[in-house]
């Protein structure tokens, strides 16, 4: 298990602050908010990438991840498992409302609708260590949450995953040892990077979660669709009359 943590540890400490997913001509400008500019939503996603990954990116596009079917729906999934258990394994991502629901054979499945993980059809105790994309109910999908979780470890200031994460992210704006640690955006409370680490109970056990939301972007991502569609149906209706 303490080996897990500090291999998590140092694949954070190498995430890139400038990832080349998604950054390049996107045109959404803050949407819901309205208080961010496109370039302070650049470096805003620069700087709250998960594993190489932005904020923004079109999550279809992702190299070695897996998605569900829910393009267009609200809550589009991609998935790369990175538990060691995963490997050779097929991999999938769906909602799972019914043990029936969970693929047959072996693999591991991620569940779309809770983010429990499933290894060889039974579900495990913490969640295998994975990077989920959450994508916007858009056609195109654009990541507006990402999740990474891996083995439990204590989160404080000194801790390995603690100096990790103050490394990548800077001070954090909230600390509550040895469960929590939060960086905000000034003027948007839905823009943010979360850590927790041992704060759920029951099924899913202990673990790490490293979370990154954009709540602006969905609501934006959302506006540039039914203007899209607002647009086909005022230009696609039949010929006019003559008059």
């Amino acid at each position: 298990m303490r080996n897990a943590v500090l291999v998590a540890t140092a694949t954070i400490v190498g995430c890139s602050m400038s990832s080349s997913f998604g950054l390049g001509g996107h045109s959404s400008s803050g949407g819901g908010g309205g208080t961010q500019g496109h370039g302070d939503r650049d470096a805003t996603w620069k700087r709250f990438t998960v594993k190489d990954i932005s904020l923004g990116t079109a999550i279809d596009k992702l190299p070695g991840f897996t998605c569900d079917a829910d393009v267009g729906k609200y809550q589009h999934t991609c998935v790369k498992f990175l538990d060691d258990r995963c490997k050779g394994r097929p991999t999938y991502v769906r909602p799972i409302h019914f043990t029936s629901d969970v693929p047959k054979g072996q693999g591991c499945t991620y569940d779309s609708s809770t983010g429990a993980t499933y290894l060889d059809r039974k579900i495990t105790t913490a969640p295998l260590s994975a990077v989920a994309a959450i994508g916007t109910d858009t056609p195109v999908p654009r990541a507006y949450e990402l999740r990474f979780t891996f083995a439990k470890d204590v989160l404080t200031q000194g801790s390995n995953i603690g100096k990790a994460l103050i490394a990548k992210y800077g001070k954090p704006d909230f600390i509550n040892e040895p469960m929590q640690m939060r960086w905000n955006v000034d003027g948007l409370s839905d823009v943010f990077v979360a850590a927790e680490c041992g704060g759920t109970e029951g099924p899913q056990g202990d673990f790490c979660l490293v979370q990154a939301h954009d709540g602006p972007l969905l609501d934006s991502e959302r506006s540039i669709a039914q203007d899209a569609n607002a647009k086909a149906e005022e230009g696609g209706g039949p010929p006019a009359p003559k008059l």
